[in-house]
């Protein structure tokens, strides 16, 4: 883990990770985080059981996958949706903050933001893939009077995320086709 994350920072910092060290410091980080997650209980229970292993920082965010989750949280206004709601400009901070070693000098912080950086993008793919999928506001709210059936998401659609092998693969698989939607977007 050490090896990887300095190979591709160059901060000499991240040569002293270990996996138990940031298992560690990533549990008392998620009991700290815990009620700002959309499906606390999901992402709780994943990492739980997984060894607190930080798979998005890990297998994501230095081959630019979480650059392109940042780039498409950017363009969520084409959707109609505000882009501050998949916390863009924080995960973007976050990726730059590997980088610099003036920011990052503790073996401790470097174990905090991986923990940081690793709950804010399942989060933030939680949230998005729902978006998208699902839709953020509930018809009922806005035509009490209609029935409109509509699918909402739930734990399982949330732990989807936590399979993903390729982010660019998966957001642009969750972008909505239907051809109505997409005149409506257009005219946007």
């Amino acid at each position: 883990m050490g090896k990887t994350l300095y190979s591709k920072t160059k901060n000499k910092v991240f040569k002293d990770v270990t996996p138990e060290g940031c298992a560690e410091v990533f549990q008392k980080v998620l009991e700290e985080e815990k009620s700002k997650l959309s499906y606390p209980k999901t992402i709780s229970a994943f990492y739980e059981a997984n060894g607190y292993d930080p798979i998005f920082v890990m297998d994501h965010i230095f081959n630019k996958d979480l650059k392109t989750a940042v780039m498409y949280y950017a363009k969520a206004g084409e959707h109609g949706l505000n882009p501050s709601m998949f916390d863009a400009d924080e995960m973007a901070a976050l990726i730059n903050k590997f980088y610099n070693k003036k920011q990052i000098r503790t073996l401790d912080q470097a174990y905090h933001a991986i923990a940081e950086l690793e709950l804010l993008t399942a989060n933030s793919l939680i949230k998005y893939s729902n978006a998208l999928q699902y839709g953020v506001v509930n018809p009922k709210n806005i035509y009490a009077g209609y029935y409109t059936k509509t699918l909402r998401p739930d734990s399982t659609s949330a732990q989807r995320i936590f399979q993903i092998k390729d982010i660019k693969t998966y957001l642009d698989s969750i972008q909505p086709k239907d051809p109505s939607y997409r005149h409506y977007k257009k005219r946007l």
